[in-house]
């Protein structure tokens, strides 16, 4: 087993930080990275890797047209009610709304509402707008091949924020030091008495984030007001 290229942190990051020497923790820190990194993505709703992405979205009753995977870098093609839209003319992409994954129109993204009924009662938007962008993160496992290639540098805009890379660091080596020193799923463990507390369920899966972890990450996450 590799760490997937796509990983949210590095295997020698997270061996520095569990001081772990040689290659015989190797294969256990690659399960825990690729597990850790699978787990935060899933909870942030988000790839977060620099690619091309492509989707087909409702149009909204707002100026603000959101996307699933920011930083926008630049849209390749967007096309709304079969009209072909031209940036700055039908649409703006501003920094600070590209940095959100947002796209602004003026008059709104207005939507095409599908009704059925007798009273016509609205049941859906329909997906009228086609759009193909470039979004995401350099992640920590890019490297460069040549000085004029893109690639990860720590702490660029165009590279994964510091503070979800750390939660994920701190992600695996709290779990690794509990496998290591066979405390899976104990929470409290008093001397003497030999009172032990369990886990429950939710908190001791093999990748579980902390209340705390989850306050850093939810700067990061898509909140939907309905």
């Amino acid at each position: 087993m590799a760490v997937m290229a796509d990983a949210l942190t590095t295997l020698d990051n997270v061996k520095a930080i569990v001081q772990a020497s040689g290659t015989s923790q190797d294969a256990l820190l690659t399960l825990l990275i690729n597990r850790a990194s699978g787990t935060v993505r899933q909870y942030l709703g988000r790839k977060l890797t620099y690619d091309s992405y492509s989707a087909f979205l409702p149009g909204t009753d707002r100026q603000l047209l959101s996307l699933d995977e920011w930083p926008i870098h630049s849209i390749t093609s967007l096309v709304n009610k079969g009209n072909a839209y031209v940036l700055n003319t039908d649409y703006r992409l501003d920094a600070q709304d590209a940095a959100s994954g947002l796209i602004y129109k003026e008059d709104g993204w207005e939507p095409i509402n599908l009704v059925s009924g007798l009273t016509q009662d609205v049941q859906a938007a329909s997906r009228q707008i086609a759009i193909t962008w470039v979004a995401g993160y350099y992640l920590p496992n890019d490297v460069t091949v040549s000085p004029a290639d893109p690639h990860y540098v720590e702490g660029a805009d165009d590279s994964l924020p510091l503070e979800i890379s750390g939660v994920v660091d701190d992600m695996i080596a709290e779990r690794f030091i509990k496998i290591k020193s066979k405390a899976q799923g104990i929470k409290q463990l008093s001397e003497g008495g030999r009172s032990i507390s369990w886990e429950t369920k939710e908190v001791s899966t093999m990748m579980g984030i902390s209340d705390e972890q989850a306050l850093v990450l939810n700067a990061y996450k898509r909140w939907v007001c309905a």
